[in-house]
């Protein structure tokens, strides 16, 4: 399970820090994969590779040989009952330092992570699955306003609306959720993801229509993903012609290219920080504007 794996020669440098947020994350993703009251065998993988991953962390540290040792047995017979997620998740609060090293909201966090990443091990979101995500975030109230507690809320919130989940709905949800996890290792679950189809994100509400771009002394940023490459390939033509290209919004802004590959989060309305910021911006007044990037590249032909 990659999220929790990292590069051998870093393990022996592993502190606290390492540590707690293994073990933050290992306890949302039991509660995640355990949401639907089933672990499959997709499942069972993954949790057979946190425990590979992390036998190095518990070569000294008796807690957390406990928790390797308890979860192991646990999910020899293929299942994970209920009482043993919550002997999993006490062994996980044992386990932490007694001087915890990352404030509230890292550890609300990295838990989410990992409860996304177990919601979507399986590449299959049901009903019960987002009722008890929902029910987390209920149980940290205090923190909706956190990104990305919100958006993984408007997400329930819109798909659930109706009371299914469509198609469209459950590929983009699975991307949208993948996104929290690091897939870069393990191919599992990113090679299962379905093809999202070009009408399952929604950004054009949001962009100029048609805009007439000027460069001279103008102002411009990217986000989102380009198949043209990285966000660099866009600032040759903006500097060249004049403007000014900058990685983070700033209130001189003129314009915002997004990116023509897309968000998951787009079809539920969840646009991103920047695409947030700018409409909020322009919702105060700056004269700034959304451009999808096709017009950009029609502007510098």
């Amino acid at each position: 399970m990659s999220i929790f794996r990292e590069p051998h020669e870093y393990v022996g440098f592993a502190g606290r820090q390492r540590r707690d947020t293994a073990l933050h994350v290992l306890e949302g993703f039991l509660h995640g994969i355990h949401l639907d009251h089933v672990i499959n065998p997709k499942e069972h993988r993954e949790l057979r590779d946190w425990i590979t991953s992390h036998e190095r962390l518990g070569a000294k540290d008796l807690a957390f040989r406990e928790l390797l040792n308890t979860l192991q047995v646990a999910i020899a017979d293929g299942r994970l009952e209920p009482h043993e997620v919550e002997d999993l998740r006490e062994l996980c609060a044992r386990a932490k330092s007694s001087s915890p090293y990352y404030e509230p909201v890292t550890h609300v966090i990295q838990e989410l992570h990992g409860l996304l990443h177990g919601v979507v091990a399986d590449l299959e979101l049901n009903r019960d699955e987002l009722d008890g995500l929902q029910d987390w975030i209920d149980s940290y109230t205090h923190f909706r306003n956190v990104w990305p507690i919100g958006d993984v809320e408007s997400v329930i919130v819109h798909v659930l609306k109706d009371g299914k989940i469509d198609e469209a709905e459950h590929r983009t949800m699975l991307h949208f959720f993948a996104e929290f996890a690091n897939l870069s290792i393990n191919t599992t679950i990113r090679g299962g993801l379905p093809t999202l189809l070009p009408t399952d994100l929604k950004i054009s509400a949001v962009c100029a229509v048609d805009p007439s771009l000027e460069f001279g002394e103008r102002v411009f940023c990217v986000t989102g993903a380009s198949s043209k490459g990285p966000r660099t390939v866009f600032a040759d033509p903006v500097t060249s012609r004049g403007g000014v290209f900058i990685d983070t919004i700033r209130n001189d802004l003129d314009y915002l290219i997004i990116g023509d590959e897309g968000n998951p989060c787009w079809a539920f309305a969840c646009y991103g920080r920047k695409v947030e910021k700018a409409v909020e911006m322009r919702r105060n007044g700056h004269r700034l504007q959304l451009v999808h990037e096709r017009d950009f590249w029609d502007a510098v032909r």
